[in-house]
């Protein structure tokens, strides 16, 4: 369950920031005439902390989110063209372009933190078979050693 415990994050934000949009807002929304859309925290903090797969997701839930709440979802072919020619989809897409970038950056710094580790738990591993051998050794040199001292004819 730990792999997914971003979408915990991932709704109970969307949650937060829509009932706070309604709370506080309720003329605006989706936060279509706000300077700085607050989807933009989500998107980011969990493409950051996540990676890829997650800050696409929450790019995309942020897409959908905002145009189901500032246009009522697509009616048609009109209204949909209708947005495209007032550049309605701007933001949105911005979200998903943003979390799948930052995303992916993010994904980058966790697969090579995956591969160090990796390295050191083999390394881990090859230095606990050295020191077995060494310590066998050592054991063999002071058996060698009291026999050698034992012996009164050498």
């Amino acid at each position: 369950m730990k792999k997914y415990a971003f979408l915990k994050e991932l709704v109970l934000g969307f949650l937060i920031v829509n009932c706070l949009n309604f709370i506080f807002t309720p003329a605006d929304p989706g936060f279509s005439r706000a300077p700085l859309n607050p989807y933009w925290v989500i998107v980011i903090l969990i493409s950051c902390r996540y990676g890829l797969v997650p800050g696409t997701l929450a790019g995309l839930l942020a897409c959908c989110n905002m145009i189901i709440l500032q246009f009522g979802g697509f009616q048609g072919r009109n209204a949909i063209e209708k947005i495209i020619e007032n550049q309605g989809l701007i933001v949105p897409a911005a979200f998903v372009i943003t979390g799948v970038f930052v995303g992916g950056i993010r994904q980058k710094y966790m697969d090579n933190q995956k591969d160090t580790e990796l390295a050191l738990e083999t390394t881990k591993t090859h230095a606990e078979a050295l020191k077995q051998k060494l310590d066998e050794k050592e054991r063999t040199q002071k058996i060698l050693e009291a026999r050698i001292i034992k012996e009164t004819g050498t």
